[in-house]
């Protein structure tokens, strides 16, 4: 069976596609009014940040899945839970 993996610029595309396609299906300005941009611009360094942290990850573990490489560096025992919160987070 072939190993299919995402990129670091396909992550990112599908960042940048979610976020356009979500805001253009949920209003979230309606109840916030004009300043909505403000939280939008605001959580943008912590997004970017978290992309280069997981494009770094995917680039020094690039034949492991994420709970693998979690389980690698956190070790076995505390691996294990925060790989099972990434397991929910995709439900």
């Amino acid at each position: 069976m072939k190993k299919e993996i995402v990129g670091p610029s396909q992550l990112l595309a599908l960042i940048i596609l979610f976020e356009l396609g979500t805001a253009v299906l949920v209003p979230i300005g309606l109840e916030s009014g004009h300043s909505v941009w403000l939280a939008i611009l605001f959580a943008l360094p912590g997004g970017i940040l978290l992309y280069l942290v997981f494009a770094h990850l995917y680039l020094q573990f690039p034949d492991q899945i994420i709970s693998g490489y979690t389980r690698t560096i956190l070790g076995p025992w505390l691996g294990w839970p925060v790989s099972l919160l990434f397991a929910g987070d995709s439900l």
